[in-house]
């Protein structure tokens, strides 16, 4: 996607945000708060009408919430440690917390840390290890930057919910967490920066309202919901790490839905890591799943790996494996939605290949399903292990480069497109048919370009199933 190229540009634009932030508080003064000795002396200071902004270096634990209107940096003691209970707020203006722990108040269902109304907030090895509420919230066109450190147990407090998230993102904010080695697609993520967010009692990480998630090598592990929910208008895209849902109790893995966007690069996951109630990846309502040389497993047969529905679309973009537990679906297609394959020249700069495709394919309710993009290093496209099947009136595409090991069946007035435009053949061993109980109603085109030929009838008279009818 061309959407790739500009997030990761972001890179310079993170070294400037860390300069103007910092800047300014270095040319004020530096603070020592010791919360050792009164507990209270970080909201003591920041509740001063002098308060003037700067570094503080923060000694031991400090309680009470806090007010940021100035651009304000923290940092941890190097021998005491710092941390801060209570929620931090900022308004309007800059914050920089490094090597810190910060929690919000028990009982108080509050973020940790509140970020909005055009504020900038950068955390930097800085760790949350409780919250009633949100972890981070972040909105109203402010940014969030998180380098390092985690975010765990958050959204547990009675009463929390729905702003009861590892991160959330709403009206417009834009989220970053870790940085990329390089400006382009195929870059390769920081490693040293990675996040980690897991445990949520909500959704791992939640973006709304027309906000941007850009993720580098970040390890989304384990929430009680969604590790990843992106709605309304909404992007979010992956490079590197891991997605991991294990909670058989959770809605889906990750969603995008209402015309939002989700984008995975070199995500790659151990095997069976997908073990929730509904599935792996939902996209619906005008929505959009792009892959690119990533591994998604689904330990649960109770739903699809990846199912897209009501006008939304999944993009195979090349070097994917998607495997579904025995007896399950793959990839389900329904409600006027599509699955495509559509490759670049490399899969996030390794060597192009195929994407392979375990457990069954379902296509239906007016929907489409093309695959084929020919050979690739003299292998087919796209190899996939397991049955196909078409139905209510929707379309099928082979065009070059597939190999599908199991049976395709176009039932319910759906029909069959068969090409070799794109090079290679179009191999389904177990065959194409047409099953029907009383009146045929599957065309197929092209029969012979499918290896075995498709059988059909010489008219709609003389059909029987499961034959199928010319074009």
């Amino acid at each position: 996607m061309r959407r790739a190229r500009t997030s990761a540009l972001l890179v310079p634009v993170l070294c400037a945000a860390l300069f103007l932030l910092s800047a300014p508080a270095r040319a004020q003064f530096t603070n020592t708060v010791d919360c050792i000795a009164d507990d209270t002396a970080l909201q003591t200071l920041l509740g001063s009408n002098t308060y003037q902004g700067g570094s503080l270096d923060i000694k031991g634990t400090c309680l009470g919430d806090v007010t940021i209107a100035i651009t304000t940096s923290m940092t941890g003691d190097a021998m005491e440690g710092g941390a801060v209970n209570g929620q931090i707020q900022v308004y309007g203006s800059g914050f920089i917390c490094t090597n810190m722990v910060l929690n919000g108040t028990t009982g108080l269902n509050e973020a940790a840390v509140w970020v909005h109304e055009d504020a900038a907030a950068i955390l930097q090895n800085c760790s949350i290890t409780h919250a009633d509420a949100d972890g981070i919230y972040v909105e109203r066109q402010s940014s969030l930057f998180v380098f390092g450190g985690s975010i765990v147990n958050t959204g547990c407090g009675t009463g929390a919910a729905p702003n009861n998230n590892g991160i959330e993102a709403s009206d417009g904010a834009t989220v970053t967490l870790g940085e990329s080695n390089s400006s382009d697609t195929g870059s390769t993520p920081n490693s040293s920066n990675a996040v980690t967010i897991s445990g949520s009692c909500g959704d791992n990480l939640h973006v709304s309202g027309g906000s941007n998630l850009h993720a580098f090598d970040a390890n989304i592990v384990n929430s009680s919901h969604n590790e990843v929910y992106v709605s309304d208008n909404s992007t979010a895209r992956f490079l590197g790490g891991s997605i991991v849902g294990q909670k058989e109790t959770a809605a889906w893995a990750m969603q995008a839905v209402r015309g939002s966007s989700l984008h995975l690069e070199q995500i790659n996951e151990p095997p069976g890591t997908l073990n929730v109630a509904n599935g792996g990846i939902f996209v619906s309502r005008n929505s959009t799943l792009e892959m690119n040389n990533t591994s998604l497993s689904q330990e649960n047969a109770s739903g699809a790996v990846i199912e897209a529905s009501y006008d939304s679309s999944v993009v195979l973009a090349g070097c994917n494996d998607i495997s579904a537990a025995s007896g399950g679906t793959a990839i389900g297609i329904d409600h006027s939605s599509s699955l495509a394959q559509l490759f670049g020249s490399s899969c996030s700069g390794t060597a192009l290949a195929g994407d392979a495709i375990t457990g069954a394919g379902l296509v239906q309710e007016q929907s489409s399903m093309d695959i084929g993009v020919g050979l690739v290093a003299s292998s087919p496209s796209i190899i996939w292990t397991g049955n196909i099947s078409a139905e209510q009136n929707s379309s099928f595409r082979l065009s070059g480069g597939v190999h599908i090991t199991g049976a395709v069946l176009l039932e319910q007035g759906s029909n069959g497109f068969f090409n070799l435009a794109n090079g290679g053949a179009n191999n389904v061993d177990s065959g194409v048919s047409c099953p029907f109980t009383t009146m045929p109603a599957s065309h197929v085109s092209a029969p012979q370009k499918v290896t075995p030929n498709v059988t059909v009838a010489a008219s709609l008279a003389s059909a029987a199933s499961p034959q199928c009818l010319p074009f």
